[in-house]
């Protein structure tokens, strides 16, 4: 996402990911799904901010 103007994510090392998504309640599956709809979130409201309305 360095390209789109969207927000920068760092994150640690693979184990770490690892652990982080053993941590999460349900399966891995579930996480993935649930990190892309809170990725596709972040990019509309980036691409459409609200005007206060």
């Amino acid at each position: 996402m360095s390209g789109t103007g969207g927000p920068k994510r760092l994150w640690g090392s693979a184990y770490q990911l690892s652990d982080l998504l053993d941590m999460m309640p349900g399966s891995p599956d579930f996480a993935v799904r649930d990190f892309a709809l809170l990725t596709i979130a972040g990019q509309l409201s980036a691409t459409f901010p609200s005007n206060g309305t």
